[in-house]
Formats: C-alpha cells, sequence, structure tokens
C-alpha cells in the first residue's frame, strides 16, 4: 500500500475500528515503545518505569496521579488496573495512583486550517481540551509539597530513562532546597522585628533564586513596609 501511495487505507487500518482503532484509544494506552523479545510497552506503563526508578518514598509507595478525558477514563482504570501487579513485582514497588478529569471549564474552540472557528454538521462550534496549562487546576487539587509533570507522550525508552534519573533527582533536590529557605524566611517575615540585615538577605535570596522583581522604589521603603 506504502509503495502505491495508498496513505488513505494505511490510515484507516490505523485509525478505524476496523484495524488497530488507534482512533479511538487515549495516546497512553497507544503501543509506544519497541523492546527485544517482541516486548512492547504503552506511554503509561513507561511512566510507571520511571516514577518508580526515582519516586519511590521510604517505605517503597510510589505516587502517580494521571489526568484523562471523561471518555478515556474507564480504559485507562481498566489498563491500569491489569498492569499494576505485574510493574509492582517487577520494580519492586507499590504504586498509589490517582485519576481525575480535565475540567470541561477549560475547553478551547477548535479552528480550522484557516484558523476559524470549527463547526459540527449542525452548525454548532466544536470545543476541545486546552493545553498543558489548563491542568494546573487539577494539579492544585493535590495534596504534595512536590510534583514533577510531564505529559504523557514525553516519555523515553528505559534504557534512556538511566540517563537522565540523575538529572530528575538533583531538580527534585534542588526544589526541596529552594522550599526549605522560602519557609525559614516566611518564618522570619513573620517575626514582630526584623532586623535591616535579615531583610537585605531576603530580598537577594528572592532576587536571585526566585527572579522576583521588586517595585520601583522598594529600596526606599521602611523594614516594616518591605516585609510586609
Amino acid at each position: 500500500m506504502l509503495r502505491q501511495k495508498n496513505v488513505r487505507s494505511v490510515l484507516d487500518y490505523i485509525l478505524l475500528d476496523e484495524g488497530l482503532h488507534f482512533g479511538r484509544l487515549p495516546k497512553a494506552l497507544i503501543p509506544f515503545h519497541a523492546y527485544r523479545k517482541g516486548d512492547v510497552r504503552t506511554a503509561l506503563e513507561e511512566h510507571l518505569v520511571e516514577a518508580a526508578s526515582f519516586m519511590a518514598n521510604a517505605g517503597g509507595v510510589c505516587r502517580l496521579h494521571f489526568t484523562s478525558s471523561t471518555e478515556h477514563g474507564k480504559a485507562v482504570r481498566t489498563f491500569l488496573k491489569s498492569i499494576i501487579p505485574h510493574y509492582e513485582k517487577r520494580c519492586r514497588v507499590r504504586f498509589k495512583i490517582d485519576l481525575s478529569v480535565q475540567s470541561p471549564a477549560t475547553n478551547i474552540l477548535a479552528v480550522d486550517e484557516k484558523n476559524l472557528p470549527f463547526r459540527d454538521e449542525e452548525g454548532r462550534l466544536v470545543f476541545r481540551p486546552g493545553g498543558h496549562g489548563a491542568l494546573l487546576e487539577n494539579l492544585q487539587a493535590l495534596d504534595a509539597d512536590l510534583i514533577f509533570v510531564k505529559n504523557i507522550d514525553n516519555i523515553a525508552p528505559e534504557k534512556l530513562q538511566r540517563k537522565i534519573l540523575s538529572y530528575k533527582k538533583m531538580l527534585g533536590g534542588l526544589a526541596l532546597e529552594l522550599q526549605a529557605s522560602v519557609f525559614t524566611m516566611l518564618r522570619c517575615l513573620e517575626k514582630r522585628q526584623i532586623s535591616a540585615d535579615e531583610l537585605k538577605t531576603i530580598t537577594g535570596f528572592c532576587r536571585s533564586e526566585l527572579n522576583v522583581k521588586f517595585p520601583e522604589g522598594f529600596s526606599r521603603l521602611s523594614p516594616k513596609e518591605k516585609a510586609r
């Protein structure tokens, strides 16, 4: 078919129910990486393997959160239920996995190739899920101090994951270090009396480490006003 440039038939086989029906599957459940001996992993499976390599706590529990569309939620849950026992045994961790649905309120207007609003056969405007920023609402609902954020198809094969593992750990360590410093300085600011030297240290930290830009005239404010 490829030699005959019969692209339509190839796409039909890949996307439609008569073939692989990938058109109805979320990216999380599409076979993604091929390994030796015929082993094929979906993107969802690769996220479990990667998370187990650096996110398990002292008790061996690895927490993950996935967000899916309403239509794919059941399929994702069913697939997770079928693979978790295998990967818990293989990775020697226990997975605690939560799922949420992206809020329809964050949907955006679909457009055509001319960047004009797309309408269905009945003339109604068509909306589609928003981009990654739309998931901030889901993330804010999580009870966690540190969250590593990735989109589902931004995942490498296992052998390449090992090369980036140390960098992920360093970034996580840096984030926790900054968090500890911020909390220390917030406690300092809550004191009734704060010295000029303490304020100087805090403002310097905010500028150099947090990229905070203070308003014009900040240097002329009193220590009490700066602390606010």
